[in-house]
């Protein structure tokens, strides 16, 4: 298991680039996943409020 943070970095250079890069990747994925999910979320709620008034509108008519 690698740290990015310590003296990882400052002992070994050539693994400093890697180590960012897998950070910001994960970062990105994170980030990615969470939009994402968020999205999902919102159009869900926003079908089901739409649904949920299209019911109550064809109550009210009847």
């Amino acid at each position: 298991m690698f740290t990015c943070q310590g003296g990882l970095e400052l002992t070994s250079p050539h693994l400093a680039p890697w180590c960012v890069g897998t950070y910001v990747f994960f970062a990105m994925c994170s980030v990615t996943v969470g939009g994402f999910t968020t999205l999902l979320y919102m159009g869900c709620r926003s079908l089901l409020d739409a649904s949920a008034c299209d019911i109550m509108n064809i109550c009210s008519v009847y």
